[in-house]
């Protein structure tokens, strides 16, 4: 009889288990039998929940942002190189050992780009996009020229020479017919001028960005090649070319014709993010870029020189990225 009813506590309390829907816990139940206390311990039971995620719950979604267009505005610093073909004359700079010196002008511009690559890190996310832009630029030339043409119209010139950076310039004075008279010499006064060349930039670049999170600094790093077209825009002056034998030719500016040049393009820099209110999706980056194109691009050339460039950039811009 003991046995008996043993048993159907047994089936009783399995009964009950079977009954809860995912998990219970119950604490120990007691059975007395003919005055023996029988304590019957139970464990915690749990059925591991539905790994599928239930219609009602809002799934997350990725935010891609893969396009994006920009607006830049800074300072471009050209800085020329003067390579002389010839042997005979050289340019009035060079003749007197004047450096040509380098020249800041504005540059403006634009460009739209397309994300198609993110890359997990141990350092954060590195983004790789295709950007393609244009912008207005000038390459200015600083040089030297004669202030006054009308200095070198004597009856004969004998000589030029380089005195302290200044140009000495050794003559004959007739005083009587024929062909009587006697040398003299004097300085030539000197002007600076600027060779101004307009120049349209068409740039192709991969950017990759280093992406810690929306709240914190991202920095980039830029490849790619400049087109520039360029067409000649003012001088103030004519370029000279003189010898130690008093002769000296003149290139007028505006008879010279550059040539467009495919120029290397770096350029590295930083931007921080500024979500536009409630919308994720869209959202601006302000920052700064330096920028270079190297080595020197040779875009004139005659029978005296050629002219060779590199170009420095430090900008600032707002990128919206969509």
């Amino acid at each position: 009889m003991n046995s008996f009813l043993l048993c159907l506590g047994a089936i009783s309390l399995a009964q009950t288990c079977v009954a809860a829907k995912m998990s219970w816990i119950a604490s120990a139940d007691t059975l007395i039998i003919d005055s023996d206390t029988i304590y019957i311990e139970q464990d915690q039971v749990q059925l591991p929940e539905d790994s599928l995620p239930s219609e009602n719950l809002k799934r997350s979604k990725l935010h891609s942002n893969p396009w994006s267009a920009s607006f830049a505005i800074g300072i471009n610093l050209t800085h020329p190189e003067i390579l002389k073909n010839s042997s005979e004359f050289q340019p009035l700079n060079d003749f007197i050992g004047l450096p040509y010196k380098p020249q800041p002008n504005v540059v403006a511009g634009g460009d739209i780009g397309y994300r198609f690559l993110s890359i997990l890190g141990n350092q954060g996310t590195i983004e790789l996009a295709a950007i393609s832009g244009y912008q207005f630029n000038k390459v200015k030339i600083g040089y030297s020229s004669v202030d006054d043409p009308a200095e070198l119209n004597k009856d004969s010139l004998l000589f030029f020479k380089e005195d302290a950076g200044e140009l000495l310039m050794g003559y004959f004075v007739v005083t009587s017919t024929p062909l009587i008279g006697e040398a003299d010499s004097s300085y030539i006064f000197l002007r600076k001028s600027k060779l101004n060349f307009q120049a349209h930039d068409v740039v192709i670049k991969l950017r990759a960005t280093l992406n810690n999170g929306p709240r914190r600094a991202r920095f980039f790093f830029e490849t790619g090649v400049v087109q520039r077209f360029m067409r000649v825009s003012s001088s103030e002056e004519s370029i000279y070319f003189l010898n130690e034998n008093g002769k000296y030719n003149i290139i007028e500016v505006d008879q010279m014709k550059p040539r467009n040049i495919i120029a290397p393009h770096f350029a590295f820099g930083t931007e921080k993010r500024f979500d536009e209110g409630i919308n994720q999706d869209r959202y601006f980056t302000l920052g700064a870029t330096f920028s270079a194109s190297l080595p020197a691009a040779s875009f004139y050339g005659n029978d005296y020189f050629d002219i060779e460039v590199r170009n420095y950039a430090l900008q600032v811009f707002a990128r919206y990225f969509f």
